[in-house]
C-alpha cells in the first residue's frame, strides 16, 4: 500500500461519522494502527542469518545486525572449535537456532592452523575447510540460498601461547591462501544456492609481511566492534549478506569494546534463539514506531480542526 493510499484510507475512516465521541476516536485510532502494522509487515523483509563456526562467530554476538539492517542473526558460534569438528556436526548440535535461514555465515579453519603451531600448509587447511563447509551445506544447514565466508583478518600480534610457528605474519598466510582456493563446486553447493568467499586478510591493516592494526582487536586474534565493522562493511560482504544498509559505516568512530548480544548465543538458549520466522527486526520496529507517531500527530491535528 502506497503512502497516498494509506492517507486516503485514514481520511475515510476519520470521516465515517459526523458525530464523534472519545470512544469513536479511540476505535478509529486502533483501526489505523492495524492498517499501518499490516502495511509495515508486508514492506519489511527480514533476512534470517545463521552464523556458525569458531570464535570469529561467537565473539561477534549480535553485532552483525548493526551493520546489516533488516536481519535476524542466530549466532551458533562455538569458540575454540576447528574445521574438523564442524565437518561432523549435525542439526542436533544447533537445536534452538531456528530453521529456514536465508543466509548461513561460516567461519572455520583458524583454530586448525593455530593448533598446528602454524605448520599446517594451505592445501591441508583448504581440505579441512572444504569438509566442514560441505557438511554445513548438506547436513547442518541445508536449504539456504546463500552461504558466505569472510575468512579472518591478519592477527594484530604473534600468538602468546609460545608456539614458535606462529611468530611471524607470514606464518598466517595459509589462512588467506586456503580460503581463496575454496569454491562452490569444491564443497558441493547446490545449483539453487551460492557460496560467497571473501578474503578479509588485509582488511584490518595487515599483510603477509606485517601484523594488523591493534585498534581493531580485543586481543591478538579476536576482533572488537571496529574490527567486525571493517569486515562486515565491505561492499562485497554487504551484497553477499543481502544487507539493506543505505549508508556506509564509520568503523573508526565506534567504541571498540561495544559488542552486544554475547549472551544471546542461540546454543545456550539466549535471546538469539527462535523459530527462524521472525518478520520484524529492531530496525523495522523503529521505522514503524516513527511512522505511527507521525501519523498520530496528523490525526490529532485533524480531530482538533473538526
Amino acid at each position: 500500500m502506497s503512502p497516498q493510499e494509506i492517507k486516503t484510507r485514514i481520511i475515510h475512516i476519520l470521516n465515517m461519522r459526523s458525530k464523534t465521541t472519545a470512544f469513536d476516536h479511540f476505535f478509529r485510532l486502533i483501526v489505523i494502527l492495524v492498517i499501518l502494522m499490516q502495511n509495515e509487515s508486508k514492506a519489511a523483509k527480514t533476512t534470517s542469518i545463521l552464523a556458525v563456526g569458531d570464535s570469529m562467530t561467537s565473539y561477534m554476538g549480535q553485532i552483525l545486525e548493526s551493520f546489516c539492517v533488516d536481519t535476524k542473526v542466530y549466532n551458533a558460534g562455538i569458540g575454540g572449535t576447528t574445521a574438523e569438528q564442524w565437518a561432523s556436526y549435525t542439526q542436533d548440535d544447533i537445536v534452538g537456532c531456528g530453521s529456514n535461514w536465508d543466509v548461513v555465515y561460516i567461519s572455520v579453519g583458524g583454530n586448525d592452523l593455530l593448533e598446528s603451531g602454524c605448520t599446517l600448509n594451505s592445501i591441508e587447511l583448504k581440505s579441512r575447510m572444504e569438509n566442514a563447509v560441505t557438511n554445513i551445506v548438506k547436513n547442518l544447514a541445508p536449504g539456504a540460498s546463500r552461504y558466505i565466508m569472510t575468512g579472518y583478518c591478519m592477527p594484530s600480534a604473534a600468538e602468546e601461547s609460545g608456539d614458535s610457528g606462529c611468530s611471524n605474519p607470514s606464518d598466517y598466510a595459509a589462512l588467506s591462501d586456503a580460503i581463496r582456493a575454496l569454491s562452490a563446486e569444491s564443497v558441493g553447493v547446490p545449483s539453487t544456492a551460492t557460496l560467497e568467499v571473501i578474503d578479509s586478510f588485509a582488511v584490518c591493516g595487515g599483510s603477509v609481511s606485517s601484523f594488523s592494526n591493534e585498534a581493531y582487536f580485543q586481543d591478538s586474534v579476536h576482533l572488537n566492534a571496529k574490527g567486525y565493522c571493517k569486515v562486515f562493511s565491505q561492499p562485497s560482504v554487504q551484497t553477499a549478506l543481502t544487507c539493506n544498509s543505505a549508508n556506509g559505516h564509520d568503523c573508526d568512530s565506534l567504541d571498540g569494546a561495544e559488542i552486544y548480544g554475547l549472551e544471546d548465543n542461540c546454543l545456550s538458549g539466549g535471546g538469539g534463539s527462535g523459530s527462524g520466522d521472525s518478520t520484524t527486526s529492531s530496525g523495522a520496529l523503529l521505522k514503524f514506531s516513527k511512522m505511527f507517531f507521525d501519523m498520530l500527530n496528523v490525526i490529532l491535528v485533524l480531530m482538533m480542526n473538526r
